[in-house]
């Protein structure tokens, strides 16, 4: 017979499964893409993921967003966590760890430095991700 402790830590462990399988199925969303940084929801855990994510969409951010820019066989791109949104970044700037962008003209402007994963090509012409 099972006691009431192990049918409620059952009970957390499949609603736990549950949701991490619910997250895990959430699709990639491009939320804001500034200059050579793109802001993404729901990116994959994994680095292989990741990667794989890039390799599918690079086409669409070529031609959507024209990143990396043509003129430059060279490149890094930033791939950082949207997060809870854009944010006003506070007075005071000490401690503040807030990733700014100069081509928003309204106050909530910032995001939180996640970085995710950052995608380029050197002067080798070999891709790399770190």
């Amino acid at each position: 017979m099972i006691t009431k402790k192990r049918k409620f830590f059952l009970g957390i462990i499949i609603v736990s499964i549950f949701y991490f399988l619910f997250y895990l199925m959430q699709p990639t969303i491009i939320m804001g893409v500034h200059e050579d940084t793109v802001l993404v929801k729901n990116f994959p855990l994994t680095k292989s993921s990741r990667i794989a994510w890039w390799e599918k969409n690079k086409d669409l951010l070529k031609s959507q967003y024209n990143l990396p820019p043509e003129y430059n066989d060279t490149f890094m791109i930033f791939i950082v966590n949207f997060g809870n949104g854009y944010k006003v970044m506070p007075r005071s700037a000490r401690g503040s760890d807030l990733l700014c962008f100069d081509d928003i003209k309204i106050e909530a402007n910032c995001v939180d430095k996640d970085l995710l994963i950052t995608i380029g090509r050197g002067t080798g012409g070999d891709m790399f991700f770190r």
